[in-house]
């Protein structure tokens, strides 16, 4: 028999260090109006702050303000759509109201999505505009077919 001890090795605790996202603000954010208010009263209790700590603390407000918000639109449009389905079929004032109320709703919720992938193809192009690849040298033929023309008319109608 051996007069050794067994070794024992204890696991040591990972600790997990959550990076924070870097802060990038969504150009439909300015159509909410919950965002102005919340920059304006962010702003506002900033004042006397360096302009940086001024900007951190409107990034901080918005950045709490949109984990609330919630920005998937492929749900929020689906609900929509199925509310606006659901409407359609009524007839009465208070069933009209909502249906446009809803439609609108559905609408602005369009121009958001619309507004976010704008904002993403810019960003996509510039990550992948400068390299001679495919993406790019597919960008450029799109663009070239979008301000091509094709004919002229005057003002006859020739």
């Amino acid at each position: 028999m051996s007069d050794h001890l067994p070794i024992v090795v204890w696991p040591i605790p990972s600790i997990q260090v959550r990076k924070r996202k870097k802060f990038r603000f969504e150009n439909y954010w300015l159509k909410e109006q919950q965002c102005k208010t919340l920059v304006d009263l962010s702003w506002k209790k900033s004042e006397g702050y360096n302009i940086c700590a001024r900007f951190e603390a409107c990034s901080m407000a918005i950045w709490k303000w949109v984990k609330d918000y919630n920005g998937n639109f492929h749900h929020k449009l689906e609900a929509a759509r199925k509310s606006m389905e659901i409407l359609r079929n009524r007839i009465d004032d208070n069933g009209l109201h909502d249906f446009e109320n809803v439609q609108r709703n559905f609408i602005h919720l369009l121009q958001q999505q619309d507004s976010f992938w704008r904002q993403r193809a810019k960003l996509f192009w510039y990550k992948g505009g400068d390299s001679n690849s495919k993406y790019f040298h597919n960008m450029i033929t799109e663009r070239q077919r979008n301000n091509a023309l094709s004919k002229l008319h005057n003002l006859r109608g020739d």
